[in-house]
């Protein structure tokens, strides 16, 4: 069954505060709200480019090695392949 309208621009609101929380640094909150997304719609999130953008950010300005919820979100939308 496809993904409704209200749906998918739910998910893309969700993905604009990852980007927010990413952008202020507060990694943890990002990963949340992603994992949140993969939990709700993890095909939908899978193609999309913005949440490989995402994690793909997150990634790189950790100052820790990234948390296995990362690195299973980098799995799902290939980020850093």
């Amino acid at each position: 069954m496809p993904e409704s309208d209200d749906a998918s621009s739910w998910n893309r609101h969700r993905l604009d505060v990852a980007w927010a929380y990413a952008a202020l640094g507060r990694t943890r909150d990002a990963t949340d709200v992603l994992s949140e997304v993969r939990h709700r719609a993890p095909a939908w999130l899978r193609h999309q480019r913005y949440a490989r953008d995402i994690v793909s950010t997150l990634i790189t300005t950790r100052r820790r090695a990234a948390t296995a919820e990362l690195s299973d979100l980098a799995a799902l939308v290939g980020a850093g392949q």
